[in-house]
């Protein structure tokens, strides 16, 4: 009998579906060799989580210090929890290991002092030595590691001639809170020689404007809910990725496109820092507060840097998958 993997991660329109997507990535790495289930609180965007997942909603009454014990009632100890959230700290760390289980966590802080058995950290200038942690935690850290969907992986893979840029592809994950989206569209509407704008909207995306600006321009495609296979071929039909140093930037990453990004979380400030120091993407720094004349510039440099490339460099080798598979195994 394979070993049962439980995830935990919850989201929604405030705390965003980041930590949803990377569980989903890691569940599908690992459900053809282990059971795997899907667990989040009643009150997380469920609807988001892929129709084939095994799914259990916890009860919104099960507080954060009783979580290991209601995990243990319902499911025995004999498990692996993955754990991808800021609300699973040292003290709830711990808590799962009373209890009996093995614990993989998915970090981007570096804040806490760790006492899972594996600490998964992929972005790309992280170091072991920068983390608090207990003898007997390992470390899987950096771009080797990166926590992507078979798909993109396999796109990591191969090569690419991308020889102009007349489609861009525009993301900000699963809320936007603030809707860069439309920000960013709105910026992008004023270069004649972009043909087409593919723009994917999260679960949990709240704003109307997006919507009425589509309306007025057709170069605007509007996408939700896309399956990993159609959210794979949109990329590959797209030119340049205008999207925060984020998972989905690594997504793009893998399909070599041009690159335009910048952060508007903490936990994504590092990771755009190294994007730009080593890797010599184009970036806006933080995006909170900057105008559509800004986007504008950015744009414009891109558009005006860009040279062919036959085979853009993915910084990703598509073999992550076989390295986490080996660590979860060790557990």
């Amino acid at each position: 009998m394979s070993r049962k993997i439980l995830f935990r991660a919850d989201g929604n329109s405030t705390v965003g579906l980041g930590h949803l997507y990377r569980i989903f990535a890691l569940y599908e790495m690992l459900k053809k060799d282990f059971d795997c289930i899907l667990i989040t609180r009643s009150d997380s965007s469920y609807q988001v989580v892929p129709s084939d997942y095994s799914l259990t909603l916890m009860p919104e009454s099960v507080s954060l210090e009783n979580e290991a014990v209601w995990l243990k009632q319902q499911f025995g100890s004999d498990s692996i929890v993955v754990a991808d959230g800021y609300q699973y700290t040292s003290d709830y760390q711990k808590s799962i290991k009373v209890q009996g289980f093995k614990l993989v966590y998915i970090d981007d802080l570096v804040e806490y002092h760790m006492f899972a058995d594996l600490v998964i950290n992929h972005a790309p200038s992280v170091q072991v030595e920068q983390y608090s942690a207990e003898q007997y935690t390992k470390f899987a850290v950096g771009l080797k590691y990166a926590l992507l969907r078979p798909l993109f992986l396999e796109a990591a893979r191969t090569t690419r001639l991308l020889k102009e840029i007349k489609s861009v592809f525009i993301c900000f994950g699963g809320a936007d809170p603030l809707d860069l989206s439309y920000k960013a569209t709105s910026a992008m509407l004023q270069f004649g020689e972009i043909e087409q704008i593919n723009l994917v909207l999260g679960g949990a995306y709240p704003h109307r404007q997006i919507f009425d600006l589509q309306q007025q321009n057709q170069k605007i495609r509007i996408y939700r809910n896309l399956a990993e296979f159609e959210l794979v071929q949109l990329m590959q039909n797209s030119h340049l990725a205008i999207a925060p140093s984020s998972t989905i930037l690594l997504e793009s990453m893998c399909v070599k496109m041009s690159v335009l990004t910048g952060y508007y979380a903490d936990n994504q400030k590092l990771f755009y820092q190294t994007l730009i120091a080593q890797f010599k993407f184009e970036g806006l720094g933080l995006l909170t507060n900057i105008s559509i004349e800004q986007w504008q510039k950015g744009i414009r440099k891109v558009l005006d840097d860009f040279k062919i490339n036959t085979n853009l460099p993915s910084y990703i080798d598509g073999f992550q998958s076989d390295r986490i598979k080996i660590l979860i195994r060790e557990l």
